[in-house]
């Protein structure tokens, strides 16, 4: 086969601003993650951070608007950078990667999402590890600290990617071979899941009863998946799957499924008299349930009913379940699951990084993790920003902005670092510096909420004391309104 030449320039890269480069691993502002030399300068930066050469790297993302664009001006560095074999996916969910991940050993993993946020709004980036979990803090870290002083960066900028064809394509870097593949972690997905719960059964279990199904892929990147499943495997027909097609704009698909986004699905659920409902965020990280006589069950209580369910699923069955762990913003409905199934249980900050440990187990011990949530009642905060490092800010602010649906009443003053701002939760300095003032005031906001208490167990987050959930940051809730 003969191998296309690629040449590898040095690339004078910009020197961004401080406040935009105080943690490069947070999601930002569209247009700004896709401005000239930032995806390129971060991926640079961690290429550094890791230190492995003649690597494989998967790159891969949620398959929202431009993310093929970022992930192929990153491929174009690591190109430039002595990788071996780059395995590119246009669209997957995490837990789809983290599989490929393992099965083709590859050394990390750079997954562009944008979260809970607006297919246009945001992006970001994930760095996977090669047993599947979160990279290492202390490689992070590293990386931070060297995009503040990185002056270039090296990339073959004649790097084309077809994303969406299952092919190979060789090439030859300075005297060195790559090779650029496209992949397809839907049939490896499928095959673990199938190890892990009972297809046939299932399928039996569905026609024998009739059952009426309806479930919403919200143009997301599980479409693949749900008509492999629940189509090819169990026997639903393919009318019953909502919304199959993956688009960029995830065609105007809540991107945090809950009982108020998602009223049209669930009207249409209970006209048809459906057994079970289902939407599924378009990331594949979130889903609201529906069953019948209006019963919906958000994410948080979907865990908790795994755990206690999990005798009923054929790998707890292998594998006995021994731990469960969640989010400070996850209800207690798991809490209650754990007392009277004698289960661990664990909390910890939001955030995917947050769950690190727990995807690595002990031998022969089986955890269950998550963090959803669709109820919170808030009357007042003060947060103290100064000790709260910046991973922290940005989970605990996305613990309100992300995860539930709330208004201000009124917001009083906003500060962070040296910078003022009239909204806190748009704590983006790239979007807000015009606005900026200098002050030291600290943020005192007063929330309204809108509570949706929905789930088979009722929800209660927040006590009537301070809890201090890590050194970062504490929160007091003294005023907290009952749910």
């Amino acid at each position: 086969m003969t191998r296309v030449k690629l040449l590898v320039k040095s690339i004078q890269t910009e020197k961004f601003p401080d406040h935009v480069m105080s943690n490069i691993f947070l999601r930002r502002n569209l247009d700004v993650f896709c401005s000239p030399h930032f995806v390129e300068h971060i991926t640079q930066a961690l290429i550094y951070s890791v230190g492995i050469r003649s690597s494989n790297v998967l790159l891969t993302s949620d398959g929202r608007h431009r993310s093929t664009e970022v992930m192929e001006r990153a491929a174009r560095v690591l190109s430039g950078n002595a990788v071996r074999r780059i395995l590119v996916e246009s669209r997957s969910s995490v837990s789809a990667a983290t599989c490929l991940i393992r099965e083709r050993r590859c050394h990390f993993a750079l997954f562009f999402a944008g979260g809970h946020h607006g297919p246009k709004d945001f992006l970001g980036l994930k760095v996977i590890s090669s047993s599947g979990i979160p990279m290492r803090e202390e490689i992070l870290r590293k990386a931070n600290q060297l995009s503040r002083i990185l002056e270039s960066y090296q990339c073959c900028e004649d790097l084309c990617i077809d994303f969406g064809v299952e092919k190979s394509t060789e090439y030859w870097v300075s005297e060195r071979p790559l090779t650029v593949e496209g992949v397809d972690s839907t049939p490896l997905y499928v095959e673990i899941t199938s190890k892990m719960f009972d297809f046939s059964f299932l399928k039996e279990q569905l026609q024998g009863a009739r059952k009426k199904i309806i479930i919403d892929c919200s143009n997301g990147v599980t479409c693949p998946l749900v008509t492999e499943v629940f189509v090819h495997r169990l026997g639903i027909s393919q009318k019953r799957i909502l919304n199959e097609t993956p688009l960029e704009d995830f065609g105007g698909s809540p991107t945090d499924p809950n009982s108020v986004t998602c009223k049209s699905f669930l009207d249409l659920h209970n006209s048809k008299n459906c057994d079970f409902g289902a939407v599924i965020s378009p990331d594949g990280s979130r889903c609201l349930i529906a069953g019948k006589d209006g019963l919906t069950v958000s994410g948080s209580d979907s865990l908790a009913i795994i755990a206690d369910q999990s005798r009923c699923i054929p790998f707890f069955q292998e594998n006995p379940l021994k731990m469960v762990i969640s989010s400070v913003c996850t209800s207690k409905a798991l809490d209650e699951v754990a007392k009277y199934s004698s289960l661990l249980c664990f909390r910890v900050l939001p955030g995917w990084n947050s769950f690190a440990s727990a995807m690595l187990p002990p031998p022969n011990t089986s955890s269950l993790f998550g963090e959803e949530c669709s109820a919170v009642g808030v009357s007042s905060y003060t947060l103290d920003f100064q000790k709260m490092t910046p991973t922290s800010l940005d989970s605990f602010m996305a613990y309100f902005r992300e995860t539930y649906s709330l208004r201000f009443e009124k917001i009083k003053r906003g500060k962070f670092g040296d910078f003022r701002y009239l909204d806190p939760f748009g704590l983006d300095p790239s979007l807000q510096t015009k606005e900026a003032q200098r002050s030291r005031l600290p943020i005192v906001f007063n929330v309204h909420n809108y509570v949706y208490p929905y789930g088979f167990i009722r929800k209660s987050i927040l006590r009537n004391d301070t809890h201090q959930v890590n050194s970062n940051f504490m929160y007091n809730s003294n005023n907290t309104e009952k749910l």
